[in-house]
């Protein structure tokens, strides 16, 4: 009789792969946070994560997104800053996707977007709940050593 010490029975296999899926899962699903009374959204990979973002985006009347200019492909991890008219930091945080919602109150901000070394800025005035949309556009990365 022949046996393999160590390898994992097919049941074991497909639990696990289950497990991996479900972490995997999770890890993807939108962030909702609130930051000094500023509700935000961040996210925006994958199908589900998607689609989640967009039954959800009429609740925000600013939507960011970051991609690369040229290819358009999408980004994660931008480090996003929105400061009010006094200066006042009133969203402070990472982007887990391309895309980030918040909802502001009426006023005039600016949102100052990062990737890599690149920073970009923004003014946006917001006015109720009429949103406004605003796409972050980054160079490629350089190919160069």
């Amino acid at each position: 009789m022949f046996n393999v010490p160590n390898v994992p029975s097919a049941a074991a296999m497909v639990m696990a792969g289950s497990l991996l899926f479900a972490a995997s899962a999770a890890v993807a699903a939108p962030v909702e946070q609130t930051m000094g009374g500023i509700a935000i959204m961040h996210g925006g990979v994958g199908v589900g994560d998607r689609n989640t973002m967009e039954q959800a985006r009429s609740r925000y009347n600013l939507r960011l997104t970051f991609a690369t200019k040229g290819s358009g492909a999408y980004l994660s991890g931008t480090r996003v800053l929105i400061v009010d008219r006094q200066g006042t930091s009133r969203v402070d945080t990472s982007a887990s996707g391309p895309w980030l919602f918040a909802r502001l109150p009426a006023g005039d901000y600016v949102v100052t977007a990062t990737e890599g070394n690149q920073t970009l800025r923004q003014k946006i005035s917001i006015k109720g709940s009429a949103a406004r949309e605003w796409v972050f556009r980054f160079d490629a990365p350089s190919s160069a050593p």
